[in-house]
């Protein structure tokens, strides 16, 4: 994929984690929370395991796009959603942290898909989000398993600043190879 498809790409997430930072600070307790898209990639579906971190464990949430066999995730290193999500249960209740990386990852996700959805002008409903510890290549091949005809895989480098602390992860999409389609004509593109 060119600069300029890239370039678009970046812009469109920049967008959507706004939106995320808005909502997240919200969460927080009206701390400033920021969240930075400084990398996005288009990687084939042959790569996508190994580019979000092979055999090494991850924690991720992940959301079903709208019935039709996409999905999209959010994925960090080892426990860093939960090292997220501490701010928000002090007495680090395991439940009550898995519930918070829940709606961390579905307030992220979600602010996403809004802004591909307006962009593209096409609905992506999400689904519920699923909280998930496994190696990222576990997860990415149960992801594929379960997708229908994705095509490239988008990969969004994320960081998460909050209290003056910075995690990075990633936000992976997988889209449907139409949904993809209309992502790149929209941004007048073409397939």
């Amino acid at each position: 994929m060119d600069a300029t498809r890239l370039d678009a790409l970046r812009e469109l997430a920049t967008i959507g984690a706004g939106n995320a930072a808005r909502a997240l600070s919200e969460l927080y307790g009206d701390r400033l929370v920021n969240v930075s898209i400084p990398a996005v990639r288009v990687v084939p579906l042959a790569r996508v395991a190994e580019e979000v971190g092979g055999d090494r464990p991850v924690s991720a949430v992940v959301m079903p796009v709208g019935g039709r066999g996409g999905w999209i995730c959010l994925i960090f290193a080892d426990d860093g959603l939960e090292r997220l999500c501490r701010p928000l249960v002090p007495g680090g209740e395991p439940e009550l942290l898995r519930s918070g990386a829940v709606e961390v990852g579905n307030i992220t996700l979600t602010a996403y898909l809004d802004a591909l959805a307006t962009l593209t002008d096409r609905p992506l409903r999400p689904g519920p989000p699923e909280p998930v510890e496994d190696s990222a290549a576990s997860l990415m091949t149960s992801l594929l398993a379960a997708s229908q005809s994705v095509g490239d895989v988008i990969l969004m480098s994320t960081q998460f600043e909050l209290d003056g602390s910075r995690l990075e992860g990633q936000l992976v999409y997988l889209p449907v190879r139409r949904d993809l389609e209309a992502l790149l004509e929209r941004l007048g593109m073409g397939a």
